[in-house]
């Protein structure tokens, strides 16, 4: 079996603790610890900035919003509940772009919906039971979902699923005898290609070939992953009115981000499974016509065979499907699921402050080790070789997030250096200018 390689863009996330980046950096310097200290001033500087933002979310949330144990339960008549709701949305998604989330777009949710990795059938959500006036004014104008809920994501990862996929290899099994069947009574030619569904990245298009040998052998499929995902959204009837839920989730396949949704609703026989077996049944009362016109009715048995054992695979693998997928759902609820409500928004809030100081000490180090960036542009394919060569850590570099104007630095000012120079309290010394190259400086 040979697969067909999907090429995912990374995303800005730089995915590694603080504490191992700033070590795993400070290993390659002549002076590990002016770097390790000037690491724990922006550390430091950071932390003060983002602590009254990440206070004042989580408390929001803890009073107002929180889906039970809210203390203070906004009312219907209460005046300001929209202002609140916006208040907090905006500071929610503050929160995920500096965590370098992005909002799942159209395109990514129509390549979920239509591919099959572990999850081989359709899965919809109830519109009922979802409020759709919460994210109307949601900050980032996604409405992919209607207004009824958000999904952000960030980072990718692989995921590999190992097993023999009796069933697939039965439907390209199925289809070639179909086809010869059919050959016998028509000379025109017919496609090679299979109507099998396939996961993009599980099989390379073109003609599968399946052999007695290698039908009863494992076969491994691999999946890039979403490593975070956060869902958001409201509940249309619920003891409390104005909770929202926050959902955290973990290495999410791409193919089958529907397990994430919320509401899901119960699967069902789908109408692509009926189109087939309406087909097949139109296929076998033209089939056994011409065979029982020609007067063969060992033909005509042969074809009312064929077309028995599909619908059976077809119902078959419909409930095999449904098995699977509450072992699916129960595997991502019990595993994946980091956590809901107060404890996600703990996590993403510890985050930021991981995220913004990762940022500042990679943009750091790459000034230190090459001292030699004229533009912004220069300083982030520096960064970025950082993160290849010394943590082996691809990423898409974001140097606006990594200015040293984050952590409160400013720069010396004129009067400063001259006030500096006049005033004498241990020291009056100068520099060696013909030692300083004064041509390279960052804009």
């Amino acid at each position: 079996m040979s697969s067909r390689l999907v090429r995912v863009r990374r995303g800005p996330a730089i995915m590694i603790d603080t504490t191992t980046l700033v070590q795993k950096l400070a290993d390659r310097l002549e002076e590990p610890q002016f770097f390790i200290d000037v690491c724990s001033v922006m550390r430091d500087d950071i932390t003060k900035m983002n602590e009254k933002t990440s206070r004042d979310l989580l408390e929001l949330h803890k009073t107002r919003f929180h889906p039970t144990d809210a203390t203070n339960k906004l009312k219907d008549s209460e005046p300001g509940v929209r202002d609140l709701e916006k208040k907090f949305l905006e500071s929610f998604h503050s929160v995920l772009e500096r965590c370098n989330f992005q909002q799942l777009t159209e395109k990514e949710w129509s390549e979920a919906k239509h591919s099959k990795y572990l999850l081989r059938f359709k899965i919809g959500y109830n519109k009922s039971k979802l409020d759709n006036q919460l994210l109307q004014n949601a900050p980032g104008g996604n409405n992919v979902f209607e207004n009824l809920f958000l999904i952000y994501h960030r980072g990718v990862g692989i995921d590999t699923s190992k097993g023999f996929y009796f069933m697939p290899k039965l439907s390209v099994l199925w289809w070639s005898l179909w086809r010869t069947l059919l050959e016998s009574f028509w000379t025109s030619k017919w496609s090679k290609s299979s109507p099998m569904e396939l996961a993009p990245g599980d099989i390379e298009e073109g003609e599968y070939k399946i052999q007695i040998r290698n039908f009863f052998q494992k076969v491994q499929l691999q999946e890039p992953t979403f490593s975070q995902v956060v869902v958001v959204y409201r509940l249309r009837k619920q003891e409390y009115t104005y909770g929202i839920h926050v959902r955290h989730f973990k290495d999410i396949p791409m193919a089958d981000l529907e397990i994430v949704v919320p509401e899901k609703t119960t699967p069902h026989l789908g109408k692509i499974e009926w189109f087939k077996l309406a087909i097949s049944a139109v296929a076998a009362s033209v089939g056994l016509w011409e065979a029982f016109g020609r007067s063969s009715v060992k033909l005509g048995l042969s074809i009312l065979a064929v077309i028995l054992s599909y619908s059976f695979k077809v119902y078959y693998t419909f409930q095999n499907n449904v098995l699977e997928y509450g072992k699916l759902i129960s595997k991502e609820i019990y595993e994946k699921q980091r956590d809901t409500g107060p404890a996600t928004l703990l996590c993403l809030c510890d985050s930021v402050l991981q995220q913004e100081v990762n940022e500042a000490v990679v943009a750091f180090f790459g000034l230190l080790k090459h001292n030699a960036a004229s533009k912004p542009e220069e300083l982030k394919r520096q960064c970025e070789a950082v993160l290849i060569s010394e943590v082996d850590l691809p990423c898409d570099f974001e140097i606006e997030d990594a200015v040293l104007e984050r952590c409160n630095f400013q720069q010396l000012a004129k009067e400063e250096w001259s006030e500096a120079k006049h005033s004498k309290y241990l020291l009056n010394i100068g520099y060696n200018k013909s030692k300083i190259d004064s041509r390279r400086k960052i804009s």
